[in-house]
């Protein structure tokens, strides 16, 4: 159970970034086809648009259901998969660009390189908890344009290139100390409240022990009282009187003790 609850806030992450990302995704679409609309096959570039809008309207939905749903072990494998697969078909659309809306020119290359990478910089947080969506992700996502730049014929390109896998390698591992350290957080605050739970599991079971202990107490002492005071007002000798009024004060003294340590109990 303890595995579990941490696997649900890995997934809590996640979906929890996910609006900022589908805002970047869209933003970033937008910028390109801005930018490359008169550059590249306009057929392909509005298509690759309208399917990344789709699959941005797809995973802002998934995210709403996820938000009304409480996630138990029955329902954690499909917003976990679904998650996987609507994020690894953008990643897959992302990737497809380098075939089919890559700018011919470097300089506008290197603009769609930089937008890139941008992307992988913001998943690199948005997916630190769920480490193997991210490789993923980036490998699919990068990949491709690392292969089509080797294939062009100018030096920058090939150049552009070795500095796309570099960069890959740098995210990937980057990733992992992230992800290590977002877990290691997690498991400090599952620790924390299971400290918390224990003490205030602790703090009733004293509650309770107190409560019972001074219902037993008093019950003997009001009935030591009362008859006290029955006798008292029939005894004459006054010597007994005495014994018994001492007996009614240190009655009284332990009844009110009790009634301190009740009220410390309540202030707590």
């Amino acid at each position: 159970m303890k595995h579990f609850r941490l696997e649900v806030k890995q997934l809590d992450y996640i979906y929890n970034n996910v609006t900022n990302a589908l805002i970047a995704l869209f933003l970033l679409s937008v910028i390109i086809v801005y930018t490359y609309y008169d550059l590249v096959n306009t057929l392909y570039l509005v298509s690759w648009f309208l399917a990344n809008l789709f699959l941005v309207v797809l995973r802002f939905l998934l995210y709403a259901q996820y938000q009304k749903t409480t996630i138990t072990l029955k329902n954690y494998r499909y917003f976990y998969q679904s998650f996987f697969i609507l994020t690894t078909l953008g990643a897959l659309l992302w990737g497809a660009g380098a075939f089919f809306i890559f700018p011919s020119t470097i300089q506008y290359q290197m603009i769609i390189i930089i937008l890139i990478a941008g992307l992988v910089s913001g998943a690199v947080i948005s997916l630190a908890s769920k480490v193997e969506i991210f490789q993923t992700y980036v490998f699919i996502v990068m990949i491709p344009y690392a292969y089509r730049l080797f294939l062009e014929e100018a030096h920058a390109s090939k150049i552009l290139a070795l500095s796309m896998i570099l960069y890959i390698f740098t995210i990937v591992v980057l990733s992992k100390k992230i992800s290590h350290a977002i877990i290691n957080n997690m498991l400090l605050a599952e620790e924390l409240e299971e400290k918390v739970e224990e003490a205030n599991s602790a703090n009733k079971a004293k509650s309770e022990f107190l409560s019972v202990m001074s219902h037993e107490i008093r019950t003997p002492l009001n009935a030591i009282m009362g008859f006290v005071q029955i006798l008292l007002k029939n005894e004459h000798d006054t010597i007994k009187a005495k014994y018994l009024n001492t007996i009614h004060q240190s009655s009284k003294v332990v009844t009110n003790v009790i009634n301190d340590v009740l009220d410390i109990r309540l202030l707590s």
